[in-house]
C-alpha cells in the first residue's frame, strides 16, 4: 500500500439484503432435466443461476489481506474500455 495514494474502496455501510438468493432448489421433471442439458451446453446449471436474485449481496471471498487495501476514488481512477465477446453463453452468468 502507498501512504496517502491508495484509500479503503469497499462502501463503509453495506446494505444488508434479507434474501441473498443462495439456495435454490429444482422441480422434479422437466425443470431438472433442463438444469441437467444446460450442464452439459455451458458447463453449469442455468436453470438454477437464473433462479438466483439479481439483487443480492454476494460473499465476500477475498483473502483477509486483500480486505484492507486501499484504492483510489473513482474520479482518480484512469479511464477504460471493456470489450466483452461471449458466444453462446447462458444468459443468466452475463447479466
Amino acid at each position: 500500500m502507498i501512504k496517502g495514494i491508495l484509500g479503503n474502496y469497499e462502501p463503509k455501510n453495506l446494505v444488508k439484503i434479507p434474501s441473498p438468493g443462495e439456495v435454490v432448489s429444482l422441480k422434479d421433471g422437466e425443470e431438472k432435466q433442463r438444469g441437467e442439458k444446460s450442464v452439459d451446453d455451458y458447463g453449469f446449471n442455468e436453470v438454477a443461476s437464473e433462479k438466483i436474485s439479481l439483487d443480492r449481496h454476494a460473499r465476500d471471498t477475498r483473502p483477509e489481506e486483500c480486505k484492507y487495501w486501499k484504492y483510489p476514488s473513482v474520479d482518480k481512477l484512469p479511464t477504460a474500455s471493456v470489450v466483452l465477446v461471449f458466444f453462446d453463453e447462458g444468459w443468466s452468468t452475463l447479466v
